[in-house]
């Protein structure tokens, strides 16, 4: 029986639950046949006053999503107390109970994660290397932070897929840690796979940052991702021709709803790669200065001669990029620009910080459940390539009897904070 690590202590902004999600997919794909999911609740040090009756609901709604065969509940106080002197925990769980009935009925332990593929390697920290990918005079940046390196450091070996599922997540796009037809590929993670992984990778679709893109530029990819990076760039380093500040979308870009010359900030990336489209690729954005002077291309696509198509960002952590319904639309594209002519995905729309949960069942049933992480409620909205002839759909609200939702994907009824729409057909 495995105990997953999942979810905070305490109360914790609704994003963060992106990070459970990705935990507890990650850790089933690796947890071998036979062995059971007790993920624990965890409440420190205990009841409302630390974490949420609300937060606590929407992470046993996560962790049974997950397939759990039981959930670990500590949500009582430790400190000499019998549990009956705290009915009102009592009375949480109480209420929580249904929608984690309604989950369980699927038995979600025997469904396939589906989304955006998030390859890792349990060897990862064997595998990669340390110092920086930088070259040609640049600042070398720390492969693990995406910052300027200062010498070495024992965190650069903790590389993993979080920072890939947070920028996805958080932007309504489902992922796994399964192969998948689109995959993204960020940081140094990109010298854990020897030439023929990484050859498969880019004859479907792949994603990749800057770092990621640094290194199989540097391992001679280049031809197949569409860019080299010249240099990477620390965000106060006195170089040409000056500190960047934004991305502007351009004339190319095939987003419907952003116009040209819109604006994204990239000031919160401590580096960015300096790219160098190769012939044949589509410059989607370019970075400028806050002048308006240009400082290189932000977001580059390639089709290859693999078959595959591949996007590169300029960013370096694509995850801590400043967020907007413009940043959620690109990426959208982004995803369908590397499905090419096979879009499969639904898409979750309507609100900030909508975590989706993709599932396929062994009745052939997909299941979607939308988390809204935002505080205000959310009119969800779900981008289906081809739409099913038949949706069911369930609101999930924090604490509240699972009620049905209509088949009607169009933002009605509105999702509350922490809530789960969940969607079926």
């Amino acid at each position: 029986m495995q105990r997953p690590h999942f979810a905070p202590y305490t109360d914790a902004p609704g994003r963060e639950l992106s990070h459970s999600v990705w935990m507890l997919e990650a850790q089933r794909h690796l947890r071998p046949a036979g062995v059971g999911s007790e993920p624990e609740i965890e409440n420190w040090p205990h009841t409302a006053w630390s974490k949420s009756d609300t937060q606590t609901w929407s992470e046993m709604v996560a962790a049974q999503l997950s397939g759990a065969d039981a959930l670990l509940l500590n949500v009582h106080p430790t400190f000499g107390a019998r549990a009956e002197r705290y009915p009102a925990v009592g009375e949480m769980l109480r209420r929580s109970r249904p929608a984690l009935d309604r989950i369980a009925r699927r038995r979600p332990a025997e469904a396939q994660a589906l989304g955006v593929g998030l390859p890792y390697r349990q060897d990862t920290a064997a595998r990669i290397r340390t110092g920086g990918a930088a070259r040609d005079g640049g600042t070398p940046v720390d492969p693990a932070l995406g910052a300027p390196t200062v010498g070495h450091a024992l965190d650069e070996l903790a590389v993993d897929p979080q920072p890939a599922a947070d920028f996805l997540l958080r932007y309504g796009i489902p992922v796994t840690p399964r192969p998948a037809p689109v995959q993204a590929l960020f940081g140094p993670a990109a010298w854990a796979f020897d030439d023929e992984e990484v050859r498969r990778m880019l004859a479907g679709g792949l994603l990749l940052d800057g770092v990621a893109a640094a290194v199989l530029d540097e391992r001679g990819f280049a031809r197949w991702t569409g860019v080299r990076v010249t240099e990477t760039v620390g965000r106060e380093q006195d170089a040409a021709p000056g500190p960047y500040a934004l991305e502007r979308v351009t004339a190319e870009a095939p987003v419907a709803g952003v116009p040209e010359d819109t604006g994204l900030s990239v000031n919160l990336q401590p580096a960015l790669a300096r790219l160098e489209p190769l012939d044949g690729a589509t410059v989607w954005t370019r970075v400028v200065t806050a002048e308006g002077v240009h400082w290189g291309a932000g977001r580059c696509g390639f089709a290859n001669d693999l078959g595959g198509r591949a996007m590169v960002l300029a960013a370096t952590r694509p995850q801590d990029l400043a967020r907007d319904d413009n940043g959620r639309r690109l990426a959208h594209a982004t995803v369908r620009f590397l499905e090419a002519d096979r879009p499969r995905l639904p898409l979750a729309s309507g609100g900030p910080y909508l975590i989706p949960h993709l599932t396929l069942h062994q009745d052939d049933v997909h299941r979607l459940a939308v988390a809204n992480s935002s505080a205000d409620p959310a009119t969800v909205r779900v981008d289906f390539p081809s739409p099913p002839d038949e949706v069911h759909a369930t609101m999930l609200a924090p604490l509240a009897e699972p009620a049905p939702a209509g088949c009607r994907l169009n933002g009605e009824p509105s999702v509350p904070h922490r809530g789960w729409l969940v969607v079926e057909w």
